[in-house]
């Protein structure tokens, strides 16, 4: 009985100190913190204006919101690759309205785009994930355009796995 006894004051006592030493907020944290947030603001603006990008951004993580030309679109460097064909997208602007775990979901949606008039197709990125792409242009210019006319021919529109519109890739 005494054993019993010691062990839970014990366990009491180790419960205890995690609590009392656990991990405490305080201004360096946060100032660490906020350096590693502005590292990261500086690293994609210099990346954009390394590609020439214009444009706004209103948000931090996920496709950048941009306002280009009166227009504004979803923009994300994102390395894909087309499902039927194996081609690699390099230096081209995808312009891509869905995105799935699963192929044979996005395979399905892109033969339905394709029904519609679009030549569109499934692709896929490093991390498996699957995306139905309905045009691919050389600009980025292009690739506002492109996205606002889909969006006002197609309106109301859901886009599955998304942010709230279509989104430009570079791949």
């Amino acid at each position: 009985m005494k054993r019993e006894n010691y062990c839970r004051l014990i366990s009491a006592m180790l419960v205890l100190l995690i609590l009392a030493t656990g991990c405490k907020t305080t201004e360096k944290n946060y100032q660490a913190a906020y350096e590693v947030a502005m590292k990261k603001k500086q690293a994609e603006n210099a990346a954009d204006d390394e590609l020439g990008i214009e444009g706004k951004l209103e948000q931090t993580d996920g496709p950048k919101k941009r306002v280009m030309g009166g227009g504004t679109f979803y923009f994300e460097g994102r390395w894909l690759k087309r499902v039927d064909t194996s081609e690699v997208l390099r230096g081209k602007y995808c312009i891509v309205i869905a995105a799935y775990k699963m192929k044979t979901n996005c395979l399905a949606q892109a033969a339905d785009m394709r029904a519609k008039g679009y030549d569109a197709f499934a692709a896929e990125d490093r991390e498996g994930k699957y995306y139905v792409v309905i045009g691919v242009v050389s600009s980025l210019k292009e690739a506002g355009e492109f996205s606002a006319a889909y969006v006002e021919k197609e309106k109301p529109q859901s886009y599955v796995g998304l942010t709230n519109g279509p989104v430009v890739f570079k791949s």
